[in-house]
Protein backbone atom coordinates (compact mmCIF):
# COMPACT_ATOMS: atom_id res chain seq x y z
CA UNK A 1 0.00 0.00 0.00
CA UNK A 2 2.48 2.59 0.93
CA UNK A 3 4.40 1.78 -2.82
CA UNK A 4 0.37 2.47 -3.97
CA UNK A 5 0.04 5.89 -2.33
CA UNK A 6 4.30 6.74 -3.32
CA UNK A 7 3.34 6.46 -6.97
CA UNK A 8 -0.09 8.12 -6.87
CA UNK A 9 1.95 11.15 -5.00
CA UNK A 10 4.45 10.99 -7.42
CA UNK A 11 2.08 10.98 -10.69
CA UNK A 12 -0.89 13.42 -8.99
CA UNK A 13 2.76 16.00 -8.70
CA UNK A 14 4.16 15.42 -11.79
CA UNK A 15 0.34 15.53 -13.56
CA UNK A 16 -0.16 18.84 -11.93
CA UNK A 17 3.09 20.52 -13.26
CA UNK A 18 2.97 19.08 -16.72
CA UNK A 19 -0.84 19.97 -17.23
CA UNK A 20 0.63 23.90 -16.07
CA UNK A 21 3.01 23.66 -19.34
CA UNK A 22 1.17 22.19 -21.69
CA UNK A 23 -0.44 24.30 -23.94
CA UNK A 24 -3.70 22.64 -26.22
CA UNK A 25 -3.39 23.92 -29.80
CA UNK A 26 -7.15 22.62 -30.12
CA UNK A 27 -9.79 20.44 -28.67
CA UNK A 28 -9.36 16.85 -28.95
CA UNK A 29 -11.50 13.44 -28.36
CA UNK A 30 -11.00 11.85 -25.14
CA UNK A 31 -9.03 8.98 -24.76
CA UNK A 32 -11.57 5.85 -25.30
CA UNK A 33 -10.46 3.08 -23.32
CA UNK A 34 -11.33 0.08 -24.58
CA UNK A 35 -10.03 -2.89 -21.99
CA UNK A 36 -8.13 -3.41 -18.70
CA UNK A 37 -8.43 -6.13 -16.51
CA UNK A 38 -8.51 -3.82 -12.92
CA UNK A 39 -9.68 -0.01 -12.75
CA UNK A 40 -9.42 2.50 -9.45
CA UNK A 41 -10.52 5.24 -9.05
CA UNK A 42 -8.89 8.17 -6.76
CA UNK A 43 -10.18 11.55 -6.41
CA UNK A 44 -7.28 14.10 -5.37
CA UNK A 45 -7.39 17.91 -4.97
CA UNK A 46 -10.98 18.11 -7.81
CA UNK A 47 -9.16 16.00 -10.22
CA UNK A 48 -10.23 12.00 -10.79
CA UNK A 49 -7.34 9.56 -11.80
CA UNK A 50 -7.87 6.05 -13.28
CA UNK A 51 -5.54 3.59 -12.69
CA UNK A 52 -5.90 0.91 -15.06
CA UNK A 53 -4.09 -2.71 -14.61
CA UNK A 54 -3.54 -5.48 -16.56
CA UNK A 55 -4.02 -6.02 -20.29
CA UNK A 56 -4.25 -2.23 -21.21
CA UNK A 57 -5.75 -1.06 -24.34
CA UNK A 58 -6.84 2.48 -25.34
CA UNK A 59 -8.05 4.67 -28.51
CA UNK A 60 -7.02 8.22 -29.39
CA UNK A 61 -7.68 10.18 -32.17
CA UNK A 62 -6.56 7.72 -35.31
CA UNK A 63 -3.85 5.93 -32.45
CA UNK A 64 -4.43 2.59 -30.43
CA UNK A 65 -2.56 1.76 -27.20
CA UNK A 66 -1.76 -0.73 -24.84
CA UNK A 67 0.09 -1.61 -22.07
CA UNK A 68 0.64 -3.83 -18.63
CA UNK A 69 -1.01 -0.48 -16.50
CA UNK A 70 -1.80 2.99 -16.97
CA UNK A 71 -3.26 6.14 -14.90
CA UNK A 72 -5.09 8.25 -16.59
CA UNK A 73 -6.45 12.11 -15.40
CA UNK A 74 -9.45 13.52 -18.07
CA UNK A 75 -9.26 16.82 -16.55
CA UNK A 76 -5.55 16.97 -17.32
CA UNK A 77 -5.71 15.02 -20.49
CA UNK A 78 -2.82 12.96 -19.43
CA UNK A 79 -1.82 9.17 -19.81
CA UNK A 80 1.15 7.64 -18.38
CA UNK A 81 1.52 3.84 -19.67
CA UNK A 82 4.06 1.57 -18.04
CA UNK A 83 5.24 -1.89 -19.28
CA UNK A 84 5.56 -3.14 -22.40
CA UNK A 85 4.09 0.07 -24.37
CA UNK A 86 3.10 -0.13 -28.02
CA UNK A 87 0.88 2.46 -30.22
CA UNK A 88 -0.02 1.56 -33.55
CA UNK A 89 -1.45 4.38 -35.91
CA UNK A 90 -3.19 3.73 -39.20
CA UNK A 91 -1.47 0.92 -40.82
CA UNK A 92 2.12 1.39 -41.25
CA UNK A 93 3.41 3.25 -37.69
CA UNK A 94 4.65 0.61 -34.48
CA UNK A 95 5.90 2.54 -31.81
CA UNK A 96 6.74 -0.25 -28.60
CA UNK A 97 8.96 1.25 -25.61
CA UNK A 98 8.94 0.63 -21.41
CA UNK A 99 6.92 3.89 -20.60
CA UNK A 100 4.78 6.63 -22.11
CA UNK A 101 3.53 9.69 -21.40
CA UNK A 102 0.71 10.94 -23.96
CA UNK A 103 -0.87 14.71 -23.68
CA UNK A 104 -4.19 13.96 -25.92
CA UNK A 105 -4.60 17.75 -25.82
CA UNK A 106 -1.68 18.27 -27.86
CA UNK A 107 -1.57 14.73 -29.45
CA UNK A 108 1.99 14.15 -28.22
CA UNK A 109 3.43 10.63 -27.14
CA UNK A 110 7.03 10.54 -25.42
CA UNK A 111 8.06 7.12 -25.51
CA UNK A 112 10.99 6.37 -23.58
CA UNK A 113 13.38 3.16 -22.94
CA UNK A 114 14.34 0.50 -25.55
CA UNK A 115 12.04 2.54 -27.99
CA UNK A 116 11.52 1.21 -31.42
CA UNK A 117 9.35 2.56 -34.03
CA UNK A 118 8.81 0.89 -37.79
CA UNK A 119 6.84 2.06 -40.59
CA UNK A 120 7.21 -1.40 -42.89
CA UNK A 121 10.29 0.68 -45.02
CA UNK A 122 12.40 1.70 -41.89
CA UNK A 123 13.24 0.74 -38.14
CA UNK A 124 14.14 3.25 -35.56
CA UNK A 125 16.14 2.39 -32.11
CA UNK A 126 16.58 5.11 -29.33
CA UNK A 127 15.89 5.66 -25.79
CA UNK A 128 13.64 8.48 -26.20
CA UNK A 129 11.36 9.16 -29.01
CA UNK A 130 8.90 12.62 -29.49
CA UNK A 131 5.85 11.34 -31.69
CA UNK A 132 2.93 13.76 -32.57
CA UNK A 133 0.13 11.69 -33.70
CA UNK A 134 -1.82 14.24 -35.66
CA UNK A 135 0.95 15.05 -37.76
CA UNK A 136 2.61 11.73 -37.84
CA UNK A 137 5.79 13.06 -36.99
CA UNK A 138 8.44 11.70 -35.31
CA UNK A 139 11.75 13.22 -33.64
CA UNK A 140 14.80 11.66 -31.00
CA UNK A 141 16.73 14.05 -29.65
CA UNK A 142 19.88 11.98 -27.78
CA UNK A 143 20.66 9.63 -30.56
CA UNK A 144 19.17 6.85 -32.73
CA UNK A 145 20.10 4.19 -34.84
CA UNK A 146 18.24 4.11 -38.30
CA UNK A 147 18.17 0.95 -40.39
CA UNK A 148 16.72 0.90 -44.05
CA UNK A 149 17.18 -2.53 -45.58
CA UNK A 150 20.85 -2.87 -45.45
CA UNK A 151 22.06 1.05 -44.71
CA UNK A 152 22.42 2.04 -40.90
CA UNK A 153 22.43 5.37 -39.99
CA UNK A 154 23.31 6.82 -36.57
CA UNK A 155 22.54 10.56 -35.36
CA UNK A 156 22.88 12.56 -32.35
CA UNK A 157 19.11 14.01 -33.58
CA UNK A 158 16.78 13.07 -36.11
CA UNK A 159 13.87 14.31 -37.49
CA UNK A 160 11.10 11.53 -39.24
CA UNK A 161 7.86 13.02 -41.30
CA UNK A 162 5.86 9.28 -41.73
CA UNK A 163 3.38 10.67 -44.26
CA UNK A 164 5.94 11.92 -46.89
CA UNK A 165 8.61 9.48 -45.59
CA UNK A 166 11.08 11.77 -45.36
CA UNK A 167 14.19 11.94 -42.85
CA UNK A 168 16.62 14.41 -41.69
CA UNK A 169 19.58 13.88 -39.65
CA UNK A 170 21.59 16.16 -37.67
CA UNK A 171 24.90 15.98 -35.39
CA UNK A 172 27.26 13.18 -35.76
CA UNK A 173 25.55 11.66 -38.63
CA UNK A 174 27.41 7.95 -39.36
CA UNK A 175 26.05 6.20 -42.54
CA UNK A 176 27.13 2.49 -42.78
CA UNK A 177 26.05 0.58 -46.04
CA UNK A 178 28.04 -2.52 -47.94
CA UNK A 179 28.87 -0.39 -50.69
CA UNK A 180 30.46 2.48 -48.87
CA UNK A 181 30.70 4.35 -45.30
CA UNK A 182 29.96 8.48 -44.65
CA UNK A 183 30.36 11.07 -41.59
CA UNK A 184 28.84 14.08 -41.63
CA UNK A 185 27.56 16.54 -39.12
CA UNK A 186 24.32 16.93 -41.00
Amino acid sequence: MPRVFFLFFFLTTTLSLLSQEQAEPRESRAVEILKSNKVRIIDSAGTQYRIFIGDVQFKHEEAYMRCDSAVLSSVEKTLFAYGNVRIEEGDSIVMTGDTLRYFSGKRLAIMKGNVYLTDQRLELYTQQLFYETSRRYAYYLSGAKIIDSTTVIISDRGYFEARTDDVTFRDSVVILDPAYNAYADT
